[in-house]
This record gives structure tokens, sequence and C-alpha cells, in this order.
């Protein structure tokens, strides 16, 4: 090769060198973000949730547009021109919408919310049943007799059988229906359980666990949730039913046993739980929003409370029932 090419190669060779030293210095000198989420407030606040690759740490920044978000970045950084390597669309505002539902990828921003239901006051003493009416009830419990589920205190105020869900806050949010059946057992010659809580159209398996003739009841004050009478004269017996439209509470009792009588929460979205022994409930996670969360008793009524929950925030509430 001549010497002349040599020197023209060598030269040509130096200059790609010096281009891609310059664009190199000039990409490390840009900030590099990712927007790893984009979510717009019920304040119509839009937050990007931005990954740094200079400071290799996730920071979030509140603005009003994604444009704003990225010039308070800039700010902060020093560097004026931002390579973005991806970014989502705003999503709608922070409420659960027809794709998140009790069975839906969980969106991140997920808050828990547990609390406690106490009676302050006088502990009412359980009342014992007679169930000398049926024979075969008698015999059941003729060691353990039954006990009044109505009210159920713990001897430090702790409240069972309390109904706690989600009462407003998830307007326009639609829901899965479950494909699991829940269940009411009439077993012992009482339901069981007492009270409990279901969705709008998902099934209601009613069976009867006893070697007795017992009839479930059901009266709803909805014209949209049909009554249903339904006897069960043999042990093993299983019928199924539904409730079209939400109702807190549908009352279940028997005609044969006057004593037996049940509370289910219809409603048209997963949010609910029910107090045991201890009077703790917690809901499944929520995404956060602002809310109306509700305590129902069967004596003592309903008790009602505004909540924030802040996304991956775990808050706890509490109810206290003053008869």
């Amino acid at each position: 090769m001549k010497p002349v090419k040599i020197v023209i190669l060598i030269a040509l060779i130096i200059a790609l060198a010096g281009i891609f030293y310059w664009q190199f210095n000039a990409l490390r000198e840009r900030t590099t973000i990712e927007v790893i989420h984009t979510e717009t407030t019920t304040n119509s606040i839009t937050r990007e949730i931005i990954h740094h690759s200079t400071a290799s740490a996730t920071a979030e920044l509140w603005s009003t547009s994604p444009a704003e978000v990225r010039a308070q970045l800039a700010q902060q950084t020093g560097k004026t021109e931002l390579l973005v390597t991806r970014i989502e669309p705003p999503t709608s505002p922070v409420r659960p919408t027809a794709a998140v539902s009790a069975h839906a990828t969980s969106r991140g921003n997920e808050g828990v919310m547990t609390g406690r239901i106490l009676l302050h006051g006088d502990r009412p003493k359980p009342k014992k049943i007679k169930t000398d009416a049926d024979p075969k009830c008698a015999e059941m419990h003729a060691d353990e007799p039954l006990v009044d589920e109505s009210v159920i205190v713990a001897e430090d105020g702790a409240v069972r059988n309390v109904f706690v869900y989600v009462k407003a806050g998830l307007e326009g949010a639609t829901f899965e229906k479950p494909a699991e059946s829940v269940v009411i057992d009439q077993r012992g010659c009482r339901y069981e359980p007492h009270v409990f809580g279901m969705q709008v159209k998902q099934i209601l398996v009613i069976r009867n666990g006893d070697d007795t003739l017992h009839n479930i009841h059901a009266t709803p004050r909805d014209p949209a949730n049909k009554e249903f009478n339904l006897g069960q004269p043999n042990k093993g017996m299983e019928a199924k039913k539904t409730f079209a439209s939400p109702e807190v509470m549908v009352h279940f009792k028997c005609d044969v046993h006057p004593w037996m009588v049940a509370y289910a929460g219809v409603l048209d979205h997963p949010f609910f739980a029910v107090t045991g022994d201890d009077g703790v409930f917690a809901l499944p996670p929520l995404p956060a929003g602002e809310y109306v969360i509700a305590a129902w008793h069967e004596v003592y009524g309903e008790l009602t409370q505004p909540v924030t929950l802040g996304g991956r925030e775990t808050k706890e509430i509490s109810f206290t029932y003053t008869p």
C-alpha cells in the first residue's frame, strides 16, 4: 500500500474515533430517564416515577404535566438535554377501572387498610337459645347450648360479626364476578356464617348440613333482588342463588327455627371483610384514593368515616360503638 493511502486511512480512523468520542461524551452529558409509570390523580396532578441513569436512583416528581416533570428533572440534574427511553401515556384518575379488579394485575400503588371494631360501655351477656321445639336440634346442643349471635362482644370490647366495606370511592369502577362460590351452611341448627359478604351475581350455595328440616328465606329490600324461600328436608341438599343488585344487608331467616338468622352484604366490588372474635378486619389491598369506609352491625347499626389511603400505605382505622 502506498504511503499516501496509509496516511489517508490513518487520518480517517482518527477522525471517526474523534466523532465517536464526542458523541459518547455528549451522550454522557445528557441524563437518560425512564418513565416507569405515569398516573393522573383526581386533582389532575400528573406523577411520573422516573429513573435517572446518572443518579442510579428512582425519584417521584409531581407536576401538572409530564413536560413540567421533565423540566424539574433537568433543573435538578443541571442537564438541559434529556434522553427519554420510555414514556407511558397518562392514565385515568387514580381509581380502579374496568381493567382493575380483584383478579387483575396489581398496579403497584395499592395500600392496605386494617382496623378493629370496639364497643364502649357495658358488655352484654351472651343469651342462650332454647331449641326444644326441634328434638334433633335439642339433641345437637344437649351439652353446649346455642348462643344468640346478634351481639357477641369479647372481654376487651372487641365486636364480632361486623361487616366492614368500602361505601364510597369506587364509583364508576367495575369488577369481575368471582369464579368461586360463597357457601352458607345450615349446620348445628344455625346459619354458618352468621354474617358474610359476596359480590353481585356471585353464586351463593345454600347447603343443609343437618339431618333435619331447614328452610332458608331471603328477604331483600331491593326489588332487583328476588325473595326466595327454599325448603331442604334432607342432609346434604344444596341450592344455588344469586343477587342482581348491591344491598347491605340481605336478611336470611328460617321459618322452621325462628332463632336462625343470617345477613349477607352484597356489593359490586370485592373490598369487604367481617370481624372475628378479636374484632379485627383487613380489607383487600385498595388503590390509593379517598374512600368512605362503613362498619355495619345488626344491632348497633352502621358507622362511617372518610379515609385517604396513600400508595403502598398501611393504614389502621377503628370504629367504636357507644350504644
